[in-house]
């Protein structure tokens, strides 16, 4: 098996493939017919094109003062009417043309990794692009971009996509793959040394596609994605009351500057889940945050009766006094919704009119997005107040945005190493 994986054949070029945060990529393998199409999402976008036998991917037009182009949304299609999508930019640079070269060709090995580079799925794929969309991509003009020109470039992208017609359906770019290149029920065991030393932790994970029991899953795929900005010493996995064993929260982060409550709600990735309705997926959403403020509510009120804080975590004490430290909350739920903000702010306001103190709530991919951009603790302190503070004046917890200026430092260094 480890000489069909990507990362075994080709340990260099994986090294600077899998440095981009998520999305749709190219590479040029030596020895390869076709080029390889990189896709590098959560687990749930790789299942569903496991399912689906592919994805689509839409070639929309991009009109702005000044600016006519095209970018690129590719959709998983778990539900018809509001799929799983990602979008890609497309400018002049050799990366964005390269992928549109890809394409043309009809043909491509299609390699998916999860956000924690690991190989999950690879085919031989075929690539079927209708003929009016192939001349929009022959014609359209690319663009240097900017921050700014990127955000925009973005809602007019899934603003368009949002509204698209059976026609639009039609002429979407179909990757259809063929032939898996080896076992798409492979399961394995990552034991990547630098990735377990946080406190209360087995060493390892179990890594498989399909999740008939979510909870422990997404609590270590949290788990890994905080190591981005935490220290492994500063995480506590599942930590539980002195007095009876009860677990206080699923994950607990501590820094000098503050103490962070994670609370993980997840759902099981399996074929019934990611067909299941779209009303019946926005139900689940609400009541997983739900659920999540109110064990959020009674880990801080632990903390309140139990100074200084004392707790177990894999049968090892541990007593810390917080002092000075602010005290944040965290609710993960699989995904939020954009038409159900309004429910998931009333459910965040009324913790924190219980509670007293900072709350969040994200669906998993924006989690993702905060560990990946936020650089260390303080990175992520200023995140989550911009976004709480937010919510404290609208009333509206809303979702962060990052853009082309969050992939470099102060250095102008591309800070994904």
């Amino acid at each position: 098996m480890k000489d069909q994986l990507l990362c075994f054949l080709h340990p260099d070029i994986w090294e600077e493939a899998i440095r981009y945060p998520a999305g749709l990529s190219v590479l040029i393998l030596p020895g390869d017919i076709y080029p390889t199409l990189l896709v590098k999402l959560q687990h749930q976008y790789l299942l569903t094109a496991r399912i689906q036998k592919g994805f689509k991917i839409y070639v929309a037009p991009i009109q702005l003062p000044n600016l006519s182009t095209i970018s690129l949304v590719s959709a998983f299609m778990d539900d018809e009417d509001s799929p799983l999508v990602v979008r890609t930019s497309v400018g002049p640079d050799r990366h964005s043309q390269d992928l549109l070269n890809a394409l043309r060709l009809g043909k491509v090995y299609v390699r998916m990794i999860d956000e924690h580079n690991r190989e999950i799925l690879g085919y031989r794929a075929t690539v079927d692009i209708p003929l009016k969309t192939r001349i929009m991509m022959d014609v359209s003009k690319f663009y240097e971009t900017n921050h700014d020109l990127e955000h925009a470039m973005s809602e007019s992208a899934m603003t368009w996509f949002s509204t698209r017609t059976s026609k639009d359906d039609a002429e979407a770019i179909a990757v259809k793959l063929d032939t898996p290149i080896y076992d798409e029920d492979r399961k394995f065991t990552d034991e990547r040394p630098d990735l377990f030393k946080f406190h209360g932790f087995n060493g390892f994970t179990e890594v498989s596609l399909v999740k008939l029991e979510p909870g422990q899953f997404q609590e270590m795929d949290i788990l890994l994605l905080l190591q981005r900005i935490f220290s492994a010493d500063q995480i506590y996995y599942s930590p539980r009351r002195i007095n009876d064993g009860e677990e206080i929260c699923d994950i607990l982060v501590i820094t000098e500057q503050f103490c962070l409550v994670v609370q993980a709600k997840d759902s099981p990735n399996t074929e019934e889940m990611l067909l299941s309705t779209l009303e019946r997926k926005r139900r689940k959403a609400k009541k997983q945050l739900k659920e999540g403020c109110k064990q959020v509510a009674g880990a801080i009120g632990y903390f309140c009766r139990v100074q200084p804080l004392s707790f177990v975590t894999n049968r090892i004490s541990s007593e810390i006094d917080l002092g000075h430290r602010e005290i944040f909350s965290l609710v993960v739920i699989r995904e939020r919704f954009d038409d159900d903000f309004y429910d998931y702010s009333s459910s965040l306001m009324s913790l924190h009119r219980k509670i007293d103190f900072p709350v969040l709530g994200v669906g998993y991919d924006e989690l993702i997005q905060i560990c990946t951009y936020c650089q260390g603790p303080e990175g992520f302190r200023e995140a989550y107040m911009q976004l709480f503070n937010e919510a404290l004046r609208t009333g509206i917890f809303k979702r962060m945005r990052f853009g082309i200026r969050d992939l470099f430092d102060s250095n102008d260094s591309f800070i994904f190493k």
